[in-house]
């Protein structure tokens, strides 16, 4: 049998997703029982599509006699989803037409939505739960954070006037990042006194330098690095945190390690970086050097008139290593999974989808 080189097969895999995704119509008829893996015919995969979210049904068991007793539970649904943000067992995911959070508990299998009252909540983009489950939520045209209690009671607002268009918030340790389309920045405030202290890049950056950021779509960031998703410059760009630019990679066009429409980042551990793009409805994996291994999330045709789900329209992404229990359960059993990747849908078959990170056994 004529072996294939790994790197040419993903090669083809994406050219060939590439040119034909716009004909692609995923839908829901693939089952639970579907192995739905990434590469689809690797000898050995790395991801695998676990679970689709969009309602309260797709979480909640309620079992024939409490129908019976109570009657079936009210519907509800995500509305216009977008930012994502994980902690503990909870999966906090921001909702502009909610102007709330959808919450997902997978230790209680329970789906709850906060529709928070505030005079200046208009229109949310991002929330961050830090780990005292304090619910940090963003409005994005008003330039405010509301911190809301693990009960939803308001502790407490401030502003961030130095932001005009924010668009994803962060947590890490005693500071909190806000990247900012209009000023094209991330801005960084002391978690305790909501004072503004930095900024990345540097003030003094000079257009047309690659350490310019056009676009901040999205950020990630570590003990290291803060690793920017510019979308003005279709790249990915690495900083320390001193702002000081280490690298960046990418550029414009649908081919393998290329954006068009880049979305959301994620970085793993590993310092793997992934990237979904809204062109493309896929994730691309990156090493830490920048180097692209592979690609998931696309569609694919099982057998005749038969399609596993595949992204559509993705506007943000997480990684959570804290949830691997439950989802174990999903897992084909020649495969350990090491971590959950969600990606959020504004349309398509599920606003949430769950991707397992697997190694063999």
């Amino acid at each position: 049998m004529k072996i294939i080189h790994p790197l040419l097969y993903l090669i083809t895999v994406f050219a060939v997703f590439s040119s034909c995704s716009p004909k692609l119509q995923p839908d829901q008829k693939s089952n639970a029982a579907d192995k739905i893996f990434y590469p689809k015919n690797a000898d050995t995969a790395h991801f695998q599509y676990l679970k689709g979210i969009s309602t309260n049904k797709d979480i909640e068991k309620q079992s024939r006699f409490e129908e019976s007793v109570i009657g079936a539970s009210k519907l509800e649904f995500m509305s216009k989803p977008y930012g994502i943000t994980v902690e503990k067992s909870k999966i906090y995911v921001a909702d502009i037409g909610l102007k709330g959070l959808n919450i997902i508990d997978l230790e209680t299998e329970s789906f709850t939505q906060f529709k928070p009252f505030h005079k200046d909540l208009t229109f949310v983009l991002s929330a961050f739960v830090d780990t005292n489950d304090d619910r940090y939520i963003l409005d994005s045209k008003t330039a405010t954070i509301m911190v809301f209690d693990n009960k939803g009671k308001l502790k407490y607002d401030f502003k961030v006037p130095e932001n005009e268009r924010p668009s994803r918030i962060r947590i890490k340790g005693d500071r909190i990042y806000i990247s900012d389309l209009a000023t094209k920045r991330i801005n960084i405030y002391s978690k305790e006194t909501h004072q503004w202290i930095d900024q990345i890049p540097k003030k003094d950056v000079i257009v047309e330098n690659d350490d310019f950021v056009y676009m901040p779509m999205d950020f990630d960031l570590d003990d290291e690095f803060v690793y920017i998703l510019d979308a003005g410059a279709y790249k990915v760009k690495v900083y320390d945190h001193e702002a000081n630019l280490v690298k960046s990679f990418g550029g414009q066009g649908n081919g393998y390690g290329l954006f068009n429409r880049p979305k959301s980042i994620a970085v793993d551990r590993e310092g793997n970086i992934l990237v979904v793009d809204s062109t493309t409805r896929l994730v691309q994996v990156f090493n830490r050097e920048g180097q692209a291994l592979l690609s998931f999330g696309f569609p694919y045709q099982i057998e005749e008139d038969k399609w596993a789900p595949g992204i559509m329209f993705p506007t943000s992404m997480a990684i959570d290593y804290n949830n691997n229990d439950y989802f174990k359960q999903f897992v084909d059993s020649r495969y350990r999974l090491k971590y959950v990747v969600y990606v959020v849908n504004q349309t398509g078959g599920k606003n949430l989808m769950a991707y397992g990170r697997i190694e063999l056994k």
